[in-house]
Formats: C-alpha cells, structure tokens, sequence
C-alpha cells in the first residue's frame, strides 16, 4: 500500500511539473487567466481551469497504463482510475458547457458580420469541437466500465 500512495504522488508531481513545463509556470499563478477572442467578445477564465483539467486527464493517462501493465490486479490502482475518471468525465462535461456558449456568440456575432458560407464554417467548426467531446465522454464511460469488468473478473479468479 505504501508503494502505491508513493507511485501517486510520483503521478500527481510528474503530472505537474508537465502541465507547468507545457503551460508555463507563470500560469499556476492565482491571478493568471486564460482569454479566448471571439471577434469583440472575450471570454476569460482562470487558467487554473484548464490546467487542472490537463492534468486529470494526464493522471488519469497515466493510471490506464498502470491498470493494463498489472493487468487490473492492483486494487488501489483500479480504484484511484475509476476516480479520475470520474473527474475526467465531469471535466468532459464542463467543456461541453463552455462549448455550447462559444456556439451562441459565434452564431450571433457571424450572423451580424459575416456572409452566410463563413458564418456555417465557423459554426461546423464548433459542432464539430462538441461532437469531439462527446466521443471523449463515451470513450470515457466505455473504459471505465471495462475497467469494472475486468476488477470483477480478478476479484473471482483470486477467490
């Protein structure tokens, strides 16, 4: 068990110092912000946001590879995925959230501005981002119901 709180720690740290390499420290800080343009309206969040979302999903990454190596025999790893998991998924559907805004002030300010064939590219553009997550969400679910099978299925071979 101790081996174990040691290799998440040594998870949630690499997991960090990437996101911090990726981003750049300067984005850890409290006060740091992430601003996306959207002709003359910006939208600007935390950008503790979407980093802590970044490493969800690299912890989460991370944890999949140890279940498939030990081959789901490792209860704390099993169950510390199927949490980040679950992160990972309530993340999936913030950004759905957040893409569905873009999508109405994409269609209300190219409705205004733009012809008609620019202002239906830009919206594929958006449509096709939430068709993206939605793949995510379910590739997410499927995987943590594999993941619940395959405990079972070691919990009665060890029996």
């Amino acid at each position: 068990m101790k081996k174990e709180l040691l290799l998440l720690v040594g998870i949630l740290l690499a997991a960090f110092l990437l996101t911090a390499t990726l981003f750049g420290f300067e984005n850890l800080l409290p006060n740091a912000t992430f601003n996306i343009n959207i002709y003359d309206t910006y939208f600007v969040f935390p950008s503790r946001y979407a980093l802590i979302g970044f490493m969800i999903l690299l912890i989460t990454a991370a944890y999949f590879v140890r279940i498939l190596f030990a081959r789901f025999q490792i209860q704390f790893a099993n169950i510390a995925f199927l949490v980040f998991n679950i992160m990972l998924l309530i993340c999936f559907v913030l950004t759905l959230d957040l893409l569905a805004e873009f999508e109405e002030v994409v269609r209300e300010k190219m409705a205004k501005t733009t012809s008609q064939k620019m202002s239906s590219s830009s919206n594929k553009v958006v449509a096709n981002l939430i068709e993206s997550v939605y793949f995510m969400i379910a590739l997410a679910v499927f995987v943590k119901l594999l993941v619940i099978f395959k405990m079972r299925n070691a919990q009665n071979r060890n029996r």
